[in-house]
């Protein structure tokens, strides 16, 4: 069914795709003539929102980098307001003294992004994949799942659309509580340490234009067939230009060569694994809700592609380019999840808890905590550590799982993890 979906999608386009679903299997309850009105009465919520002066010049900032103008402004706040902001104010202003009779009164609150960048995330998951997919099908190594998948984890991940969103300086125009100081400590030594890299090892533009240098080539085919699918056909950036006028090293290499080289000629792009230990989730989920925010304000995937795809050029130029999973527990743990047909329904993620001496971090399969460990505030990879272990505890569990269910399904395995985490934490502390 997925892979039916997928080629109707691949070859008529989304349009199609979505009215071969209604039509042959009734899943959607919609019509696309009907999404338009609801996004048209959504569009007239936003229409409401005051926004006062200064805000418009933040947004025509913002329209600047993002190389697009919003019809409707608030759409924009809204998507780079953080809830800190919104339950400080909505907890101060949701009631208020009716004067005329000294009786409570309701106020509409304020909106925050989550939602939109709800949404943002499905729009790039889509965009990203649709670009892989169509620029690979004439790269054998690349069109199996397994390779498509890390192919897109490189771009779609929250530490690199954190990194887009400093180095882009859309960061500038987030909107959070300011008077939170701890939040605003941690927010602001995130962005030092996102600037000091990059300007020790050069901006995503400069090490775009040394790795075209060394692997003009394969950047050109990229191109070639991401022109044939109308990527970046509009736009005529000095990144495009390169690729196509550059003759030096005009030939084919694999990825181990071209990581080789990188080496070798000294072209260090910044570690996005090292990022994450220190990454704060709001940068990327602002990225996210911005994506959302210009497909709602435009009506247009095409028009949102055309904003997503001009942002990320350099960036895909790179890491799209670099295997850089290898070693990673935390992409291997995802590879293993993709992998296991009963997952398909589940998902894993890490929190973090600091405290003055210790950083604490969970992982948690759904709404169930498998597994905590806790490390010194000095210990250097702290998070690649924890996703060791995590990436064990999974393993472990789907191995035992298996060899005693009758019935491999996401219900049953959740069932059985909530005992097996205890099992596995004792032996943890036995082994210690």
């Amino acid at each position: 069914m997925e892979s039916v979906i997928g080629a109707v999608t691949q070859e008529a386009g989304l349009e199609q795709a979505h009215e071969f679903l209604k039509n042959k299997f009734n899943i959607l309850g919609y019509s696309l003539s009907e999404y338009a009105e609801n996004r048209n009465k959504l569009m007239s919520e936003f229409d409401k929102i005051s926004i006062d002066a200064n805000e418009i010049t933040q947004i025509f900032k913002l329209e600047e980098i993002l190389n697009y103008e919003f019809k409707y402004k608030q759409i924009a706040i809204v998507a780079l307001t953080h809830k800190s902001l919104t339950e400080n104010k909505n907890q101060k202003d949701n009631q208020s003294i009716n004067p005329d009779n000294d009786q409570l009164i309701e106020t509409k609150q304020i909106q925050n992004y989550e939602r939109l960048e709800y949404l943002g995330d499905e729009i790039l998951g889509l965009l990203v994949t649709q670009y892989f997919v169509g620029v690979t099908k004439d790269q054998n190594q690349n069109q199996n799942p397994e390779k498509l998948h890390k192919l897109r984890s490189q771009i779609v991940n929250n530490t690199m659309l954190s990194l887009i969103t400093i180095e882009t300086n859309i960061y500038e125009f987030i909107r959070f509580d300011e008077l939170q100081e701890t939040y605003r400590s941690q927010i602001d030594n995130f962005v030092q340490l996102v600037k000091e890299n990059l300007k020790r090892k050069g901006s995503s533009k400069q090490n775009a234009i040394k790795f075209i240098g060394l692997n003009a080539y394969n950047c050109r085919k990229t191109y070639e067939s991401a022109l044939t699918l109308n990527y970046h056909k509009d736009e005529d950036t000095d990144l495009k230009k390169l690729i196509q006028n550059i003759k030096q090293n005009d030939h084919e290499i694999t990825l181990e060569q071209t990581y080789d080289l990188l080496v070798k000629n000294e072209v260090f792009p910044i570690d996005i694994e090292q990022l994450h230990e220190s990454n704060m989730k709001i940068f990327g989920d602002i990225f996210e809700s911005l994506i959302a925010a210009v497909f709602l304000d435009s009506g247009s995937l095409e028009i949102t592609q055309r904003v997503l795809f001009k942002i990320l050029e350099p960036y895909l130029i790179i890491y799209a380019n670099i295997d850089r999973q290898k070693d990673n527990k935390r992409a291997q743990l995802q590879d293993l999840w993709n992998k296991t047909k009963y997952f398909k329904q589940l998902k894993f993620e890490m929190t973090q808890e600091n405290t003055k001496d210790y950083i604490i971090y969970s992982g948690w399969i759904m709404t169930t905590e498998v597994m905590k460990l806790k490390f010194d505030a000095i210990v250097k990879s702290k998070v690649r550590k924890f996703y060791s272990k995590f990436y064990q505890f999974v393993q472990e569990s789907i191995e035992q799982f298996e060899k005693i269910a009758e019935d491999l399904t996401y219900f049953n395995y959740l069932i059985f993890v909530k005992k097996f985490r205890v099992q596995w934490a004792q032996n943890q502390t036995s082994d210690s």
